[in-house]
């Protein structure tokens, strides 16, 4: 599949999304990136390129945003890792539903829910 093929999948499954979320995730950057970088993969306890997430929020979850913050603040990123959608989901319904749970999971984040919260929420 190619880059300009997630693309539309991406663009397909946000269209798709409650209003409410499309709201949201109309404020972050949405970055596609081939893998996670070793930064990234240290940082999330050194896990080795195969075990690359799909997905990862970064940014100032919403409820820890004092009121003057917002003007400071980067923009909220949802990066998502191409090669290991893509390695794992080579029909485009599942890989666009997968698109789907992790943007769903990565906006979790974004409104400040962690790994547990969201596994509560079946969003794991």
């Amino acid at each position: 599949m190619t880059f300009a093929e997630l693309e539309a999948v991406i663009q397909d499954v946000i269209h798709e999304l409650p209003e409410e979320l499309r709201e949201v995730i109309a404020e972050c950057a949405i970055i596609v990136e081939d893998w996670a970088d070793e930064d990234l993969r240290a940082r999330l306890g050194n896990i080795p390129v195969e075990e690359t997430p799909y997905g990862y929020y970064e940014g100032t979850p919403v409820g820890l945003r004092g009121p003057s913050d917002s003007s400071m603040l980067l923009p909220d990123r949802i990066h998502l890792f191409r090669g290991p959608l893509l390695e794992d989901f080579t029909d485009r319904d599942e890989l666009a539903e997968q698109v789907r749970i992790t943007l769903v999971h990565e906006l979790g984040h974004m409104i400040g829910f962690d790994e547990d919260d969201l596994e509560e929420r079946g969003l794991e």
